[in-house]
């Protein structure tokens, strides 16, 4: 894409690619913003404690950061299409197979061993990778809609895994949650996610060799002060952040709310979470980054 493109032309162009790639972040975050309703009937069927039924996201996590780095030079390898429609497929049935835990801790430890190797082909650089293809004067916003695909998990995923489990049950709920969610993202994002890589190296003609994105090579990256202020950065979000949302159904429901009012409530997270992540794009496109990454993590 040439880089001089306006940023009208890059949305009329490419605006697929932002709202297919959050939709498969919301695939990737769908494990965590859905484990609130989950943790209540767990703990009753199996007898485990909150800390039990939750460590599942732990071990998610811990494989997810030390693994991340092979996939991102994967995406650079065969571009971020293939990995993400592969890992959109793997991530929704590794949240499907949460429904056949027996009730034995190590049974619990292997599914999410399952479910982190999932979790792999679907992180942010997939979706990121390819938006950062096609947008450059608008890159912030097209970044912010990419983004909110958490923030549209954390709105439905609540009140969907809640009502599935008061009709079916929570093994039931895993699995209408995790194959719906499928069947509905994955017609769109097969003809709509495609990054300027991909159609490179789609093209049998085309030079392998040819740069698509200009940037820092992996070795400057690596001696980069801004990357490990961008790892500090997120390891803090998540380590607030995450445990905060995953534990907040469960928290209200202790006050006396009802189960659906209780994810109706946290699915407000979501709804203002989008609106946060918009206003960030926004920003992003005028003002310095760094200023507007302080000002939110202040906040």
């Amino acid at each position: 894409m040439n880089p001089t493109h306006s940023a009208k032309a890059e949305w009329q162009n490419f605006w697929f690619v932002p709202v297919s790639a959050g939709l498969g972040y919301a695939t990737a975050v769908m494990y965590v913003y859905s484990m609130g309703p989950f943790i209540e009937p767990i703990t009753q069927e199996f007898g485990w404690s909150r800390a039990q039924v939750s460590s599942g996201i732990t071990i998610a996590a811990f494989l997810s950061a030390i693994f991340c780095i092979p996939i991102g030079i994967l995406v650079d390898r065969i571009g971020p299409r293939r990995v993400g429609l592969f890992g959109v497929t793997a991530m929704c049935g590794a949240v499907a197979l949460l429904s056949t835990a027996t009730g034995d801790q190590a049974n619990w430890t292997i599914l999410w061993v399952i479910l982190a190797f999932a979790t792999l082909w679907v992180q942010a650089t997939v979706w990121t990778s390819a938006v950062n293809s096609r947008f450059v004067a608008s890159r912030g916003l097209a970044l912010a809609i990419t983004l909110s695909g958490a923030s549209l998990a954390a709105t439905i995923f609540p009140f969907i895994a809640t009502v599935l489990i008061a009709k079916f049950g929570w093994r039931g709920a895993y699995l209408g949650l995790s194959m719906g969610w499928l069947a509905l993202i994955l017609p769109f994002m097969f003809f709509c996610f495609k990054g300027a890589q991909d159609e490179v190296l789609a093209n049998a003609n085309d030079d392998r060799k040819e740069t698509v994105l200009t940037g820092l090579t992996l070795q400057e990256g690596l001696r980069s002060g801004a990357l490990y202020k961008l790892v500090m950065a997120g390891g803090f979000f998540a380590f607030t952040a995450i445990g905060t949302v995953v534990h907040f159904v469960p928290i209200l429901t202790d006050s006396g709310a009802e189960p659906l009012k209780a994810a109706s409530v946290a699915s407000l997270i979501g709804i203002f979470s989008l609106v946060g992540r918009l206003g960030t794009g926004f920003l992003l496109d005028r003002f310095p980054g760094h200023l507007v990454g302080a000002i939110a993590f202040i906040i």
